[in-house]
Order: C-alpha cells, then structure tokens, then sequence
C-alpha cells in the first residue's frame, strides 16, 4: 500500500476585487499540464444565493517523479458575491469578474504509488525501512522542500494574474 505524505504548510490566497476568473483558470490549467502534471477536476459547482453567484472548484493533480515517488496537489478554488463587469481595457470592452476568491493548494508526496512491496512481508519491511531510515532525510530535506516550493510557484501563477505581485521573486531561482 502506498504512503501519503503531506507537506506541513498548505499555502492559501485570498482576494477580494476585479480579475478575468476565466484566464485565471486557464493560467493554473495550462501551468499544470506544462509541467506533465495529470489533472483531473474532481468538482465543479456554481451555485445562486442571496448574497451573489458562488463558485467552487476542486483539482487534483499528479505526476511522477521517479519509479518510487510522485507529487499529487490538491487545489481548491472558491469565490463568493460574484458579479459579471463590463470594463474598457485598451479601447475593446471585456467582462471581467468581480469576487471574493479563496485558493487553497496542499502538496503531497506519494511513495510506493505501484505498490511493488506489498506483494510479500518482506518487501513491507524492506519498505518501512526504506523510508523510514534509508529515504527519509531525502523525504525531509530535498523532496518535501522541492514539493513546498512547486506550491509557492503555483500562487505565483495565481499572483501574476491577480496583478498581486511585485517584480521578482523571492524563490524564483529554488528549484
């Protein structure tokens, strides 16, 4: 059976104002694929309530590192109050959207994702003692922190298209 592990700090924004939640969605989208990320959408709901239009959307997203590990991440995104605007930008017009929007994405590491140890009890035990005394200052050090890293670069996405970043950035060149 694989072992999940999850990175310490899920990362989150939240905004509240105009953006173009379709080019948003297709920055986060095509940033994935790009990357040979496996996507899957695991929610899409719109719903109308009295205080405006909701939205919430769920990913999952996976790719293999090595024969023994992979990278999953799970991003959630939620806007609330949404409003369709009409806005001039560069003599033609567009309808932007006017929101409070929530993205959650929490990293995750899967070991063993093919489940080669499990077919005897000594390939359980070769495996607890591989990750737990052979691979785990690798886990901690390199792959968790590469992990952590890949999260911050997705907000950095979301950021840029938010217009809610500065020139530069400050892990631009990790990983």
């Amino acid at each position: 059976m694989s072992v999940k592990l999850p990175v310490p700090q899920p990362q989150k924004i939240m905004f509240k104002g105009i953006f173009d939640f379709d080019e948003l969605y297709r920055a986060l989208y095509d940033w994935l694929v790009f990357r040979g990320y496996t996507f899957h959408e695991r929610k899409y709901k719109a719903k109308s309530k009295d205080t405006g239009k909701e939205r919430e959307i769920s990913w999952k997203a996976w790719r293999r590192v090595t024969d023994f590990y992979k990278y999953w991440f799970d991003i959630h995104i939620q806007a609330w109050n949404i409003e369709p605007i009409e806005v001039n930008k560069d003599g033609e017009k567009k309808i932007l959207t006017k929101a409070r929007l929530l993205i959650e994405v929490k990293g995750t590491i899967e070991l063993d994702y093919d489940d080669r140890f499990e077919t005897s009890k000594f390939k359980k035990a070769l495996s607890e003692f591989l990750i737990n005394f052979v691979f785990k200052s690798l886990i901690d050090s390199a792959w968790a922190d590469k992990l952590q890293f890949m999260q911050y670069k997705v907000l950095d996405v979301v950021k840029h298209n938010l217009d809610m970043q500065i020139k530069g950035n400050d892990h631009f060149d990790v990983w």
